[in-house]
């Protein structure tokens, strides 16, 4: 079975483009921004990847594709939603959502938690002045 077709065994073919594509709607991500994410060096890596010419030999990617595969489903279970203007804006500690999607480590309970601000935040700045005030 090609390691670019599919991302576990356990889970339905789905060809790694269209993971790839969902994991950019989801966080607004750019093809760059992607590469980013997943640790490697350029666009070109994932375009080899996705074509085949160019197979995911080392388990630390696939475990870390297979990692934002999840976070991104959960995100959206959560109704999460993210910018391209609030992705690189500090939330915590002055880190962006993309720096901490960026990181060696993926904190996925971080990750979540931020989704979580994001959304209160947007809920403060779409609040309706009280017109009896």
């Amino acid at each position: 079975m090609n390691n670019s077709d599919n991302i576990t065994n356990a889970q339905p073919s789905i060809p790694l483009r269209n993971r790839f594509d969902e994991i950019k709607r989801v966080f607004s991500f750019t093809e760059k921004e992607l590469a980013e994410v997943l640790l490697v060096d350029s666009p070109d890596t994932l375009v080899g990847w996705t074509k085949g010419s160019s197979p995911i030999i080392e388990q630390i990617a696939i475990d870390r594709i297979f990692s934002l595969v999840m976070l991104t489903k959960d995100w959206e279970s959560h109704g999460y939603t993210v910018s391209r203007d609030t992705l690189h804006r500090p939330i915590i500690e002055e880190e962006s959502l993309f720096s901490m999607l960026s990181a060696q480590h993926l904190d996925k309970s971080l990750v979540l938690f931020v989704g979580s601000r994001l959304t209160l935040i947007e809920l403060n700045e779409s609040v309706i002045p009280d017109p009896f005030a």
